[in-house]
């Protein structure tokens, strides 16, 4: 397949990913819960040589539920984030992504926390 034909289906399938709807595991759930406006903007789309494509990404929303404990605060977050994927004959055979933040949101680290209002306790 062509550079363009890999970028639009790895757009399709990262647009799909991050479509409103809970997930197959409980820790996924939870954060859509309390992040129901989340959205995932793909700021750049890149194909490279080898049927690579990259997928440069923005995430926002608003902390609107209770999340690991921590009630809705009403505070937005963002993080951005890298994705590649390799293509076989207009398939996905393989991904990485990585994100600013990632284990902050889906683990609780303080200096996400923070960002919605959290402090630790002295």
């Amino acid at each position: 397949m062509s550079a363009e034909e890999n970028k639009a289906v790895f757009l399709r399938y990262f647009e799909d990913a991050w479509a409103p709807r809970l997930a197959d595991d409980q820790e996924t759930d939870e954060f859509r819960v309390a992040f129901g406006d989340l959205k995932a903007n793909p700021d750049l789309v890149l194909a490279a040589e080898d049927g690579h494509v990259l997928i440069r990404f923005t995430v926002t929303a608003v902390h609107r539920g209770d999340y690991k404990g921590i009630p809705a605060t009403g505070e937005p977050i963002s993080f951005w984030g890298t994705t590649v994927a390799r293509m076989e004959n207009g398939k996905i055979v393989d991904e990485f992504a990585v994100a600013e933040k990632m284990g902050a949101v889906l683990f609780g680290v303080t200096s996400w926390l923070e960002e919605v209002g959290w402090r630790p306790q002295s």
